[in-house]
């Protein structure tokens, strides 16, 4: 199991490909592009970065953005976080301590950076959200605030089930 750590300063980002197969775009390179968008996002505030190939984006040996990806027929879905500002001592305090391999505990914010600490100052949402969209414009025509009727019914029922204390609590 794979405990994902999200707080009110986080960014979360998902990008959706529709009509996948008929594009015959392949599900790793897409995958790889969204880490790039990420990547690219990074550079505006002069951060360089390095995606492992797998789930995260690391700064200095730290993971700043986990990303994942799932596939249905010829939709895919790649989601992830960015760390820009969060307070890592409430990670330490609700995950458990990680194994270093040799028995001993790992703190989990220990293998974690945030925007702010790489860049020295604090960095705030809206900057974060005003440097997304030039990394995620690489990867093509992307609709921005143009939801359809069924994906607005989804986000009200879905932000309803998710904030709800019976989801959030369940063990």
């Amino acid at each position: 199991m794979t405990c994902l750590y999200i707080s009110k300063r986080s960014i979360n980002v998902q990008v959706i490909i529709t009509n996948f197969l008929s594009t015959g775009q392949n599900v790793v390179a897409k995958y790889n592009e969204a880490a790039e968008a990420i990547h690219i996002a990074l550079l505006t505030f002069g951060i360089e970065s390095s995606f492992n190939g797998t789930s995260g984006i690391f700064v200095n040996n730290g993971k700043i953005s986990g990303i994942a990806g799932a596939r249905s027929r010829s939709t895919i879905l790649v989601h992830g976080t960015l760390l820009y500002d969060p307070d890592l001592s409430i990670m330490d305090r609700v995950l458990k301590p990680l194994s270093n391999g040799k028995g001993k505990p790992v703190s989990p914010a220990s293998l974690v950076t945030t925007l702010s600490a790489e860049t020295g100052k604090r960095v705030t949402e809206r900057e974060v959200i005003r440097a997304l969209p030039e990394g995620f414009s690489t990867l093509g025509d992307l609709r921005k605030d143009s939801w359809t009727d069924l994906e607005r019914d989804l986000i009200v029922r879905l932000e309803r089930q998710y904030a709800s204390t019976e989801w959030n609590f369940r063990m």
